[in-house]
């Protein structure tokens, strides 16, 4: 296994959590977008150190891909209402 997957996990809980707080508190007006897109790029994260070990598990490969590629639509979709 590689020592990425392991710092993509403990990366992944820290933004897990951070997700999940935005989400408890309601820092900003638009708390459950960025929420959602923190705990989607955690669970990419945590997720990160299967994939790695799996390498040949397309499917594991894929799902982690789609997790992100939504993580990155969220964030895009907050960036645009800012502006």
């Amino acid at each position: 296994m590689s020592e990425n997957g392991i710092y993509g996990f403990f990366a992944g809980l820290v933004s897990l959590l951070i997700g999940l707080r935005f989400i408890n508190l309601g820092l900003i007006p638009i708390a459950v977008p960025a929420g959602t897109g923190y705990i989607l790029v955690g669970l990419g994260g945590i997720f990160a150190v299967p994939t790695l070990y799996f390498k040949e598990n397309r499917l594991l490969r894929t799902v982690g891909a789609i997790v992100l590629i939504v993580a990155a639509l969220i964030f895009a979709f907050i960036l645009r209402l800012l502006d």
